[in-house]
């Protein structure tokens, strides 16, 4: 689809090309500096510039509105991701914005893993995106992906700070939820040694320390 697309856009240029070299440099053009007629020149003259505006704004609106209308939006990877989902993960919280707002964008879109965007961006500490994601867009603070992780634990587990205190404190996360294995935030925080965060677990959001593994 795209080779196609992309050879009448070759030919497209070439035409207008040849187009824009007869008016300013070809026969037309050496007709009308041998022209005594003042009229014929400045209509040329006018002719000139309307074709050089249109060819500027041209490739413009065509590659925009042809070349690029043509991506899917939904498209996935070998991992099952879309776009939207490398986005997030990557923390571009504007580009999150955009394709939700203008190419409708799943916000709950999930890979081959279960993972949807608000746990991906969560994963990698990126809180603006988070914070986009649900104020704005409305994730599920909650969500799970396959083995059960949500976006809190998983924040907690690689040591987020600002992002665990923005899901739970803004955002309301369960501090006692629990994934497949039965382990809580505090329990992934507590495995991978991120003091501040087990101490802002337990002494302001009330985590409770004598949680078991079920």
């Amino acid at each position: 689809m795209y080779n196609f697309r992309v050879l009448i856009t070759i030919g497209l240029l070439l035409q207008n090309d040849l187009i824009l070299y007869e008016i300013f440099f070809g026969e037309a053009s050496q007709i009308n500096a041998n022209s005594a007629n003042t009229s014929c020149q400045k209509a040329f003259h006018a002719l000139r510039l309307i074709v050089t505006v249109g060819w500027a704004i041209y490739p413009i609106g065509y590659f925009w509105g042809y070349m690029l209308d043509g991506a899917n939006v939904e498209a996935v990877d070998q991992f099952g991701k879309t776009a939207f989902l490398w986005a997030a993960g990557n923390g571009h919280a504007d580009i999150v914005g955009y394709l939700i707002q203008h190419h409708d964008a799943t916000v709950d879109i999930r890979d081959n893993d279960g993972k949807t965007a608000l746990i991906h961006s969560s994963i990698n500490g990126h809180t603006d995106t988070v914070r986009e994601l649900i104020t704005t867009h409305l994730a599920d603070v909650e969500t799970r992906d396959n083995s059960g992780g949500t976006a809190l634990i998983y924040a907690s587990a690689n040591g987020h700070t600002e992002t665990v205190c923005e899901l739970i404190t803004t955002h309301g996360a369960s501090v006692e939820a629990m994934d497949n294995d039965g382990e809580t935030a505090l329990m992934w925080a507590a495995r991978n040694g991120h003091t501040n965060i087990i101490n802002d677990l337990i002494t302001a959001h009330g985590a409770n320390i004598q949680d078991r593994k079920l």
